[in-house]
């Protein structure tokens, strides 16, 4: 469901992390048993991102909204909305860890001036994935991962009507995955 989820957003935008679904064959080494086949998925590296959309890697302690692209910003909000993920921040970094931003990563122009933008990953807190060990951010009070919460932010909303209908058009391509 992870592997699809990334898929998803590629749909939506490319400054996103692409993947390749492998089948995993797992042998305990001296191990009795059957091995084990199992899938998975490789994320395409930071610096391949970098160099295929052509940004630069941005390393920030905190980034407010007024740095980000609007229009990419409003879609990735809505996106997480959507998979009824909590687990990302767009401002901080994750706990223990002093660069911006929790479950994203920060591009921007090559020139060094303009927006930035922030490709997400590591969606298996979603909702959407439901995983016995996710829970919402303690941040939005939600009582599960299945509750949705929108955590856009606010200085987006013009952008709001575009991306729906961006969601909408993409819908029968979702629905295939």
């Amino acid at each position: 469901l992870e592997y699809l989820i990334y898929r998803a957003y590629h749909l939506v935008t490319p400054a996103s992390f692409r993947t390749r679904l492998l089948s995993v064959t797992y042998r305990e080494t001296g191990a009795r048993g059957a091995p084990r086949t199992a899938p998975a998925f490789l994320v395409e590296s930071v610096d391949e991102v970098s160099q295929r959309l052509q940004l630069r890697r941005v390393r920030r302690n905190q980034l407010s909204s007024r740095e980000m692209d609007p229009a990419q910003m409003n879609l990735l909000e809505l996106f997480q909305f959507m998979i009824g993920n909590t687990d990302w921040s767009a401002h901080s970094p994750s706990a223990g860890d002093s660069e911006c931003c929790h479950n994203g990563r920060v591009f921007g122009p090559a020139a060094g001036t303009g927006a930035l933008i922030l490709v997400p990953f590591d969606f298996d807190e979603s909702g959407l994935i439901d995983a016995h060990y996710a829970a919402p951010s303690p941040v939005v009070g939600a009582g599960s991962v299945r509750q949705r919460v929108y955590r856009g932010s606010c200085s987006h909303n013009a952008q709001v009507p575009a991306s729906i209908r961006r969601y909408q058009e993409l819908r029968p391509e979702f629905e295939r995955l």
